[in-house]
Protein backbone atom coordinates (compact mmCIF):
# COMPACT_ATOMS: atom_id res chain seq x y z
CA UNK A 1 0.00 0.00 0.00
CA UNK A 2 1.52 3.32 -1.09
CA UNK A 3 -0.58 6.45 -0.74
CA UNK A 4 -0.57 9.90 0.81
CA UNK A 5 -4.30 9.72 1.60
CA UNK A 6 -5.52 7.60 4.49
CA UNK A 7 -8.76 7.00 6.31
CA UNK A 8 -6.92 7.09 9.66
CA UNK A 9 -3.42 8.09 10.69
CA UNK A 10 -2.40 7.04 14.20
CA UNK A 11 0.57 8.93 15.65
CA UNK A 12 2.56 6.94 18.21
CA UNK A 13 3.17 3.18 18.23
CA UNK A 14 2.82 2.40 21.92
CA UNK A 15 0.04 0.11 23.22
CA UNK A 16 -2.66 2.76 22.69
CA UNK A 17 -1.58 3.52 19.12
CA UNK A 18 -1.16 -0.14 18.17
CA UNK A 19 -4.60 -1.02 19.56
CA UNK A 20 -6.23 1.88 17.70
CA UNK A 21 -4.48 1.03 14.42
CA UNK A 22 -5.31 -2.67 14.75
CA UNK A 23 -8.98 -1.98 15.40
CA UNK A 24 -9.24 0.59 12.58
CA UNK A 25 -7.71 -1.90 10.14
CA UNK A 26 -10.13 -4.58 11.31
CA UNK A 27 -12.95 -2.17 10.51
CA UNK A 28 -11.63 -2.11 6.93
CA UNK A 29 -10.20 1.40 7.18
CA UNK A 30 -7.00 2.36 5.35
CA UNK A 31 -4.80 2.91 8.38
CA UNK A 32 -1.27 4.22 8.89
CA UNK A 33 0.61 3.89 12.19
CA UNK A 34 3.51 6.35 12.68
CA UNK A 35 6.39 6.03 15.13
CA UNK A 36 9.13 8.64 15.49
CA UNK A 37 11.79 6.17 16.65
CA UNK A 38 13.30 3.07 15.09
CA UNK A 39 11.49 -0.05 16.26
CA UNK A 40 11.68 -1.75 18.62
CA UNK A 41 12.24 1.33 20.76
CA UNK A 42 12.87 1.67 24.49
CA UNK A 43 10.30 3.09 26.86
CA UNK A 44 10.94 4.20 30.45
CA UNK A 45 8.43 1.99 32.24
CA UNK A 46 8.29 -0.88 34.70
CA UNK A 47 6.96 -3.12 31.94
CA UNK A 48 4.52 -4.94 34.23
CA UNK A 49 0.95 -5.52 33.11
CA UNK A 50 -0.22 -4.22 36.41
CA UNK A 51 -3.89 -4.84 37.03
CA UNK A 52 -6.85 -7.03 36.10
CA UNK A 53 -8.19 -4.57 33.54
CA UNK A 54 -4.84 -4.26 31.78
CA UNK A 55 -4.19 -7.99 31.68
CA UNK A 56 -7.70 -8.72 30.41
CA UNK A 57 -7.69 -6.12 27.64
CA UNK A 58 -4.20 -7.05 26.39
CA UNK A 59 -5.35 -10.66 26.08
CA UNK A 60 -8.61 -9.61 24.39
CA UNK A 61 -6.97 -7.38 21.79
CA UNK A 62 -3.55 -8.96 21.17
CA UNK A 63 -3.75 -12.45 22.69
CA UNK A 64 -1.62 -14.15 25.33
CA UNK A 65 1.72 -12.43 25.86
CA UNK A 66 4.30 -14.80 24.28
CA UNK A 67 7.04 -16.23 26.46
CA UNK A 68 9.70 -14.48 24.38
CA UNK A 69 8.14 -11.13 25.28
CA UNK A 70 8.27 -11.90 29.00
CA UNK A 71 11.50 -11.40 30.90
CA UNK A 72 13.02 -13.43 33.74
CA UNK A 73 11.24 -13.67 36.06
CA UNK A 74 8.29 -13.82 33.65
CA UNK A 75 5.84 -12.89 36.40
CA UNK A 76 5.97 -11.00 39.68
CA UNK A 77 3.59 -11.64 42.54
CA UNK A 78 2.73 -8.03 43.31
CA UNK A 79 4.12 -4.93 45.03
CA UNK A 80 5.66 -4.17 48.38
CA UNK A 81 5.54 -0.52 49.43
CA UNK A 82 8.10 0.69 51.98
CA UNK A 83 9.19 3.79 53.78
CA UNK A 84 12.73 3.69 55.24
CA UNK A 85 12.69 2.17 58.71
CA UNK A 86 9.12 0.82 58.48
CA UNK A 87 7.68 -2.58 57.63
CA UNK A 88 6.56 -2.85 54.00
CA UNK A 89 2.93 -3.22 52.93
CA UNK A 90 2.40 -6.07 50.49
CA UNK A 91 -0.14 -6.16 47.66
CA UNK A 92 -0.48 -9.61 46.09
CA UNK A 93 -1.48 -9.55 42.43
CA UNK A 94 0.29 -11.71 39.83
CA UNK A 95 1.57 -9.68 36.88
CA UNK A 96 3.37 -10.50 33.62
CA UNK A 97 6.74 -8.70 33.50
CA UNK A 98 8.26 -7.40 30.25
CA UNK A 99 10.66 -4.91 28.77
CA UNK A 100 8.51 -2.32 27.07
CA UNK A 101 10.45 -2.44 23.80
CA UNK A 102 9.55 -6.15 23.45
CA UNK A 103 5.94 -5.70 24.59
CA UNK A 104 5.25 -2.72 22.33
CA UNK A 105 6.93 -4.34 19.31
CA UNK A 106 4.75 -7.42 19.72
CA UNK A 107 1.71 -5.13 19.68
CA UNK A 108 3.10 -3.27 16.63
CA UNK A 109 3.19 -6.57 14.76
CA UNK A 110 -0.40 -7.25 15.77
CA UNK A 111 -1.45 -3.96 14.17
CA UNK A 112 0.48 -4.82 11.00
CA UNK A 113 -1.04 -8.30 10.74
CA UNK A 114 -4.50 -6.75 10.96
CA UNK A 115 -3.71 -4.64 7.86
CA UNK A 116 -2.34 -1.38 9.25
CA UNK A 117 0.75 0.04 7.56
CA UNK A 118 3.59 0.98 9.93
CA UNK A 119 6.15 3.71 9.29
CA UNK A 120 8.96 3.97 11.81
CA UNK A 121 11.45 6.85 12.15
CA UNK A 122 8.65 9.19 11.08
CA UNK A 123 8.62 12.34 13.20
CA UNK A 124 5.36 14.30 13.11
CA UNK A 125 5.86 18.06 13.43
CA UNK A 126 2.25 19.23 13.21
CA UNK A 127 -1.37 18.40 12.43
CA UNK A 128 -3.84 20.79 10.81
CA UNK A 129 -7.59 20.23 10.70
CA UNK A 130 -9.40 21.14 7.52
CA UNK A 131 -13.00 20.90 6.32
CA UNK A 132 -12.84 17.32 5.10
CA UNK A 133 -9.94 15.94 7.09
CA UNK A 134 -6.44 16.60 8.35
CA UNK A 135 -2.96 17.33 7.03
CA UNK A 136 -0.04 15.75 8.86
CA UNK A 137 3.47 17.17 8.48
CA UNK A 138 6.30 14.75 9.14
CA UNK A 139 9.93 14.01 8.44
CA UNK A 140 10.71 10.52 7.15
CA UNK A 141 13.84 9.07 5.62
CA UNK A 142 15.47 12.50 5.72
CA UNK A 143 12.64 14.11 3.76
CA UNK A 144 9.84 16.45 4.80
CA UNK A 145 6.44 15.09 3.79
CA UNK A 146 2.78 15.93 4.03
CA UNK A 147 0.09 13.30 4.13
CA UNK A 148 -3.66 13.63 4.55
CA UNK A 149 -6.19 11.62 6.49
CA UNK A 150 -9.88 11.75 7.19
CA UNK A 151 -9.11 11.19 10.88
CA UNK A 152 -6.08 11.45 13.14
CA UNK A 153 -5.58 9.61 16.41
CA UNK A 154 -2.96 11.16 18.70
CA UNK A 155 -1.28 8.42 20.72
CA UNK A 156 2.07 10.16 21.06
CA UNK A 157 2.48 10.32 24.82
CA UNK A 158 2.41 12.94 27.54
CA UNK A 159 4.36 15.46 25.42
CA UNK A 160 2.02 14.91 22.44
CA UNK A 161 2.67 16.86 19.24
CA UNK A 162 -0.85 16.10 18.03
CA UNK A 163 -2.37 17.56 21.18
CA UNK A 164 -0.17 20.65 20.96
CA UNK A 165 -1.28 21.19 17.36
CA UNK A 166 -4.99 20.97 18.10
CA UNK A 167 -5.03 22.39 21.64
CA UNK A 168 -2.14 24.89 21.75
CA UNK A 169 -3.65 26.69 24.75
CA UNK A 170 -3.71 23.57 26.95
CA UNK A 171 -0.92 23.21 29.53
CA UNK A 172 -0.47 19.56 30.58
CA UNK A 173 1.00 18.25 33.82
CA UNK A 174 4.12 16.11 33.57
CA UNK A 175 5.94 13.72 35.82
CA UNK A 176 9.68 13.54 35.24
CA UNK A 177 10.70 9.88 35.15
CA UNK A 178 14.22 8.49 35.30
CA UNK A 179 15.43 4.94 34.78
CA UNK A 180 18.77 3.27 35.47
CA UNK A 181 19.69 -0.37 34.89
CA UNK A 182 22.53 -1.98 36.85
CA UNK A 183 24.27 -5.32 36.53
CA UNK A 184 23.85 -6.35 40.16
CA UNK A 185 21.59 -8.06 42.70
CA UNK A 186 19.61 -6.79 45.67
CA UNK A 187 18.84 -8.26 49.06
CA UNK A 188 15.07 -8.07 48.39
CA UNK A 189 13.12 -10.84 46.67
CA UNK A 190 12.81 -10.78 42.84
CA UNK A 191 9.26 -12.10 43.19
CA UNK A 192 7.92 -8.59 43.89
CA UNK A 193 8.31 -5.05 42.60
CA UNK A 194 9.54 -2.89 45.48
CA UNK A 195 8.25 0.67 45.86
CA UNK A 196 9.94 3.08 48.26
CA UNK A 197 8.34 6.28 49.51
CA UNK A 198 10.99 8.62 50.90
CA UNK A 199 9.67 10.60 53.83
CA UNK A 200 8.63 13.38 54.32
CA UNK A 201 8.63 14.70 50.72
CA UNK A 202 7.00 11.54 49.29
CA UNK A 203 9.53 11.11 46.52
CA UNK A 204 8.95 7.66 45.05
CA UNK A 205 11.19 5.13 43.37
CA UNK A 206 10.89 1.43 42.59
CA UNK A 207 13.31 -1.42 41.97
CA UNK A 208 12.87 -4.86 40.45
CA UNK A 209 14.95 -7.68 39.01
CA UNK A 210 15.05 -8.66 35.32
CA UNK A 211 17.43 -10.11 32.77
CA UNK A 212 19.11 -8.04 30.06
CA UNK A 213 20.93 -9.86 27.25
CA UNK A 214 21.25 -12.90 29.44
CA UNK A 215 22.61 -11.10 32.50
CA UNK A 216 20.74 -10.44 35.72
CA UNK A 217 20.06 -6.73 36.21
CA UNK A 218 18.23 -4.43 38.57
CA UNK A 219 15.94 -1.77 37.14
CA UNK A 220 15.47 1.48 39.06
CA UNK A 221 12.62 3.86 38.19
CA UNK A 222 12.36 7.20 39.97
CA UNK A 223 9.98 10.14 39.74
CA UNK A 224 10.51 13.86 40.04
CA UNK A 225 7.48 15.82 41.19
CA UNK A 226 5.70 17.81 38.47
CA UNK A 227 5.84 21.05 40.47
CA UNK A 228 9.61 21.25 40.55
CA UNK A 229 12.50 21.50 38.12
CA UNK A 230 14.57 18.46 38.97
CA UNK A 231 17.92 17.27 37.74
CA UNK A 232 18.40 13.58 37.13
CA UNK A 233 21.68 13.53 39.07
CA UNK A 234 20.09 15.05 42.18
CA UNK A 235 17.21 12.57 42.13
CA UNK A 236 19.26 9.47 41.39
CA UNK A 237 22.02 10.29 43.88
CA UNK A 238 19.42 10.31 46.63
CA UNK A 239 17.73 7.19 45.29
CA UNK A 240 20.97 5.20 45.10
CA UNK A 241 21.86 6.17 48.67
CA UNK A 242 18.43 5.00 49.83
CA UNK A 243 18.80 1.74 47.88
CA UNK A 244 22.13 1.05 49.53
CA UNK A 245 20.53 1.42 52.98
CA UNK A 246 17.21 -0.29 52.27
CA UNK A 247 17.78 -3.12 49.78
CA UNK A 248 21.46 -3.97 49.69
CA UNK A 249 22.42 -2.03 46.56
CA UNK A 250 26.17 -1.90 45.91
CA UNK A 251 27.06 1.68 44.99
CA UNK A 252 29.90 0.29 42.84
CA UNK A 253 27.49 -1.69 40.64
CA UNK A 254 28.01 -1.46 36.89
CA UNK A 255 25.57 0.91 35.17
CA UNK A 256 24.30 -0.78 31.99
CA UNK A 257 22.30 2.16 30.68
CA UNK A 258 20.06 5.01 31.79
CA UNK A 259 17.20 6.99 30.30
CA UNK A 260 14.47 9.48 31.17
CA UNK A 261 11.24 10.92 29.89
CA UNK A 262 8.38 13.32 30.54
CA UNK A 263 5.34 11.28 31.45
CA UNK A 264 1.77 12.53 31.30
CA UNK A 265 -0.20 12.51 34.53
CA UNK A 266 -3.73 11.73 35.59
CA UNK A 267 -5.76 14.90 34.99
CA UNK A 268 -8.12 15.40 37.91
CA UNK A 269 -10.00 18.17 36.10
CA UNK A 270 -10.31 16.41 32.74
CA UNK A 271 -13.54 17.33 30.91
CA UNK A 272 -13.72 20.62 32.77
CA UNK A 273 -10.39 22.04 31.57
CA UNK A 274 -9.63 19.80 28.58
CA UNK A 275 -11.64 17.66 26.17
CA UNK A 276 -9.40 15.10 24.40
CA UNK A 277 -11.05 15.31 20.98
CA UNK A 278 -11.91 17.98 18.47
CA UNK A 279 -13.44 17.46 15.06
CA UNK A 280 -11.62 14.64 13.30
CA UNK A 281 -8.75 14.45 15.82
CA UNK A 282 -9.01 12.13 18.82
CA UNK A 283 -6.43 12.08 21.64
CA UNK A 284 -5.82 8.77 23.42
CA UNK A 285 -3.55 7.13 25.96
CA UNK A 286 -1.11 9.21 27.99
CA UNK A 287 -1.67 12.17 25.65
CA UNK A 288 -5.29 12.32 26.82
CA UNK A 289 -4.56 12.30 30.56
CA UNK A 290 -6.77 9.23 30.99
CA UNK A 291 -4.84 6.77 33.15
CA UNK A 292 -5.02 5.29 36.62
CA UNK A 293 -4.65 7.90 39.37
CA UNK A 294 -1.63 7.61 41.69
CA UNK A 295 -0.39 4.28 40.28
CA UNK A 296 0.01 6.01 36.87
CA UNK A 297 -0.65 2.76 35.01
CA UNK A 298 -1.41 3.64 31.41
CA UNK A 299 -1.16 0.51 29.26
CA UNK A 300 -4.69 -0.77 29.88
CA UNK A 301 -6.34 2.64 29.76
CA UNK A 302 -4.41 3.49 26.59
CA UNK A 303 -5.59 0.33 24.82
CA UNK A 304 -9.17 0.93 25.93
CA UNK A 305 -9.03 4.51 24.63
CA UNK A 306 -7.58 3.23 21.35
CA UNK A 307 -10.48 0.83 20.85
CA UNK A 308 -13.01 3.55 21.67
CA UNK A 309 -11.39 5.93 19.18
CA UNK A 310 -11.39 3.32 16.41
CA UNK A 311 -15.03 2.41 17.00
CA UNK A 312 -16.01 6.10 17.10
CA UNK A 313 -14.36 6.73 13.73
CA UNK A 314 -16.00 3.67 12.22
CA UNK A 315 -19.44 4.89 13.35
CA UNK A 316 -18.76 8.38 11.97
CA UNK A 317 -17.61 7.04 8.59
CA UNK A 318 -20.83 5.07 8.29
CA UNK A 319 -22.89 8.21 8.81
CA UNK A 320 -24.06 7.69 12.36
CA UNK A 321 -22.74 10.93 13.87
CA UNK A 322 -19.46 12.69 14.69
CA UNK A 323 -16.38 10.81 15.82
CA UNK A 324 -15.43 13.31 18.53
CA UNK A 325 -18.92 13.14 20.06
CA UNK A 326 -18.85 9.36 20.24
CA UNK A 327 -15.33 9.28 21.62
CA UNK A 328 -15.88 11.96 24.26
CA UNK A 329 -19.02 10.20 25.46
CA UNK A 330 -17.16 6.90 25.92
CA UNK A 331 -14.08 8.59 27.38
CA UNK A 332 -16.17 10.35 30.02
CA UNK A 333 -17.55 7.00 31.17
CA UNK A 334 -14.06 5.52 31.47
CA UNK A 335 -12.79 8.62 33.25
CA UNK A 336 -15.65 8.56 35.74
CA UNK A 337 -14.85 4.93 36.56
CA UNK A 338 -11.19 5.75 37.17
CA UNK A 339 -12.12 8.84 39.16
CA UNK A 340 -13.68 6.58 41.78
CA UNK A 341 -10.21 5.14 42.39
CA UNK A 342 -8.65 8.56 43.01
CA UNK A 343 -8.14 9.65 46.62
CA UNK A 344 -9.65 13.00 47.67
CA UNK A 345 -7.57 16.09 47.08
CA UNK A 346 -4.83 16.38 49.68
CA UNK A 347 -5.46 12.89 51.07
CA UNK A 348 -1.91 11.58 50.68
CA UNK A 349 -0.48 14.77 52.15
CA UNK A 350 -2.76 14.44 55.17
CA UNK A 351 -1.68 10.85 55.70
CA UNK A 352 1.98 11.83 55.38
CA UNK A 353 1.54 14.39 58.18
CA UNK A 354 0.27 11.61 60.44
CA UNK A 355 3.41 9.58 59.80
CA UNK A 356 4.99 7.06 57.40
CA UNK A 357 2.84 4.14 58.57
CA UNK A 358 -0.36 6.00 57.69
CA UNK A 359 1.09 6.96 54.30
CA UNK A 360 2.06 3.35 53.54
CA UNK A 361 -1.43 2.13 54.45
CA UNK A 362 -2.89 4.78 52.14
CA UNK A 363 -0.72 3.72 49.21
CA UNK A 364 -1.54 0.05 49.78
CA UNK A 365 -5.26 0.79 49.69
CA UNK A 366 -4.93 2.74 46.44
CA UNK A 367 -2.84 0.01 44.79
CA UNK A 368 -5.20 -2.76 45.94
CA UNK A 369 -8.18 -0.99 44.39
CA UNK A 370 -6.38 -0.20 41.11
CA UNK A 371 -5.05 -3.72 40.63
CA UNK A 372 -8.43 -5.35 41.24
CA UNK A 373 -10.33 -2.94 38.97
CA UNK A 374 -11.72 -4.71 35.90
Amino acid sequence: MTTNMWDVVVVGAGPAGSAAAKKCAEHGLKTLLLEKQKLPRHKVCTGALMGSMTQNIVKEVFGEVPREVLTTPPYVEGFIVYSPGYEGRKTDHRMPLTWRDDLDYWMNQGAKKAGSELWEESLVSGVTQETEGCTIKLRRQGQNQEITARFVIGADGGNSTVRKSIFPEFTPHYMRCFQEVYETKLSVTPKYIHWYVLYPDRRIFEVHHKTWKGAGVVVVDAQGRPDEEVKKKDVMDRVRDAMAKECGFDLKSKLVWSDGCLDGMWLRDLFSTFFPAKGNVLIIGDASGIRFPVTAEGIGTGIRCGLMAADSINKAIHGQGKADSYYLSDAKILYSELEKLAPPRGYLGEQAKKGPEFLLDAYKGIYDAALEYK
